[in-house]
């Protein structure tokens, strides 16, 4: 299915495990840059790693906690 998100960028909070990373695997087999944030450096480099194999035209893990201010 062309969901025409190939070209397009895209952030996932959440996106390195569970349901946010299903979602950021179905934008990457679209061809979107996809971009996921964690709490865990590693768990965010496994995740683009996982996401470049599925079809991102690039993808970055970002370790973040967006539950702590600043």
């Amino acid at each position: 299915m062309d969901l025409q998100m190939a070209g397009k960028g895209y952030v996932v909070v959440g996106g390195t495990a569970g349901m946010g990373l299903a979602a950021a695997k179905a934008l990457a087999r679209e061809g979107a840059s996809v971009v996921v944030v964690g709490r865990d450096a590693d768990r965010g480099k496994n995740a683009a790693d996982e996401l470049t194999a599925a079809g991102a035209a690039a993808a970055h893990g970002l370790a973040f906690d967006v539950s702590r201010p600043g």
